[in-house]
């Protein structure tokens, strides 16, 4: 057969062969695009994938993507109100879950368990229990006892005292460092901070201050405690190590309660007049934003594990209210018993437990939470 022929044949077999590769891949190319353009299980959903929204335990490092990527609270709706001893204060969340309540009135400790739905522990403290802390493992609490000038130690585990230390006059708030390192107690009725040695339990030192402490927080890592003076309209600057104040921000008009972000970076405030939270840039030494409050006054302020949620307990107006940070603006607001005052979430986030201290009761809230519009 002639070599030309042979050529022009062989030419055709390979533009046909090509030919049916390309009308493949092109039928393939469709039925991907399509596919992955159809809703999972036949249903639409603008939402992000369930690992930005899930809740529920989390991963090693997943704590960012889990929380500030997606969802904020926009409601609560009461469950359940527990009987606890009379006068409860204070409320920390425990790591397995259980709440811890300072109950003044009654001079106890309780721990309260939820999903049992009763008090499976009552500490007598032998003074009026007011503020409380935990300590980074969460096996022993700091709490303020108001009418001794004392800090009690209480294992967690035995749920027996084990070390206390002398404050000032009237201790009326607790925090400490991320470490441990330093407990500092804002001390109302003598004008000063108690600084103490976490470890040992011991004294470092007394810091007097110029007008009615009520709220403070300690940076997570610098040496240095944040406290709001009610009387005035700062916030103070205290250096632990060396012993004496730094500097001072002004804020506005009987700064309350104080908590802070996770790096320590943003404050948010608690004002008596106007009622009003607001958010300050520590860094910076200036407030950014406020939001004014249409209920009541600004108490006791929680910060939600996304950074995202101020839960605000109104104790004139009985109402608890839920602020934005993001937008400084309220989201969310719902009537509670006369004084609310301590809060804890759980560790999911999905419930709010408040303490109301002219009673005898914790309320439990369910926290809805929801995608906020995308702009």
């Amino acid at each position: 057969m002639p070599s030309e022929h042979l050529s022009g044949r062989y030419r055709r077999t390979m533009a046909a062969l090509a030919w049916g590769v390309g009308l493949c891949a092109l039928v393939g190319l469709a039925a991907w695009v399509w596919s992955a353009a159809l809703p999972t299980d036949g249903v639409q959903t603008s939402e992000p994938p369930t690992q930005f929204a899930s809740f529920g335990p989390l991963l090693e490092g997943e704590r960012l993507l889990h929380w500030t990527v997606g969802k904020h609270a926009v409601s609560l709706e009461k469950r359940r109100e527990f009987d606890v001893p009379t006068g409860p204060e204070a409320l920390v969340t425990l790591p397995d879950g259980c709440i811890l309540i300072t109950c003044r009135a009654a001079q106890v400790v309780a721990i309260l368990d939820p999903e049992r739905g009763r008090l499976v522990r009552q500490i007598p403290v032998e003074g009026q229990p007011l503020a409380c802390c935990l300590t980074r493992d969460g096996t022993r609490a700091w709490v303020t006892l108001e009418d001794r000038r004392r800090v009690a130690v209480l294992d967690l585990e035995t749920m027996k005292r084990v070390a206390e230390s002398e404050t000032g006059n009237g201790p009326e708030a607790i925090a400490t460092d991320l470490e441990g390192r330093v407990v500092a107690i804002a001390n109302w009725g003598s004008q000063d901070l108690t600084l103490i040695d976490g470890p040992r339990a011991e004294p470092l030192g007394l810091v007097p201050l110029p007008a009615n402490p009520r709220g403070a927080v300690v940076h997570p890592s610098k040496p240095f405690a944040t406290v709001a003076l009610t009387g005035s309209d700062r916030l103070l600057k205290v250096n632990w190590e060396k012993r004496r104040v730094e500097d001072e921000l002004v804020v506005g008009r009987g700064p309350r309660h104080l908590v802070q972000t996770s790096d320590g970076d943003t404050l948010f405030v608690a004002l008596n007049d106007p009622p009003t939270v607001a958010k300050v840039d520590r860094l910076g030494g200036r407030v950014r934003s406020t939001c004014f409050l249409t209920k009541g006054r600004a108490g006791t302020i929680l910060l939600g594990p996304n950074e995202r949620d101020l839960f605000v307990a109104n104790s004139a107006g009985s109402a608890v209210t839920v602020v934005d940070t993001a937008t400084m603006s309220e989201t969310a607001t719902v009537d509670t018993d006369l004084s609310p005052d301590g809060l804890a979430l759980s560790a999911d986030g999905r419930r709010l437990y408040v303490a109301h201290r002219t009673t005898s009761a914790v309320y439990e809230f369910a926290v809805t939470y929801d995608w906020p519009p995308t702009p």
